[in-house]
């Protein structure tokens, strides 16, 4: 038997894991588990920082969904808000 990879995987449980989480709290990134184990999310639609010499990325990873979703808030306190 071969194990379910991808979308399919956990299909039952998706809306309760730490990445279906991560997707909620920050609707505005794409995120995802490599095949290496590590999540990732990059922005959707783009932006800017709103300090030009912040630390402000695209694209973010971290070892952990944890880890994830503390780089996501710290892009998103750098973000430039519309308005």
């Amino acid at each position: 038997m071969v194990a379910a990879r991808g979308s399919a995987a956990g299909a039952g449980t998706e809306s309760f894991s730490p990445l279906a989480a991560i997707r909620r709290q920050f609707p505005g990134w794409q995120a995802w588990r490599s095949d290496a184990g590590r999540f990732w999310a990059t922005r959707v639609g783009g932006g800017r920082s709103a300090y030009p010499q912040a630390e402000w990325a695209m694209t973010v990873d971290g070892d952990t969904a944890g880890k994830l979703a503390e780089a996501l808030a710290r892009q998103e306190e750098l973000a430039v808000k519309p308005g």
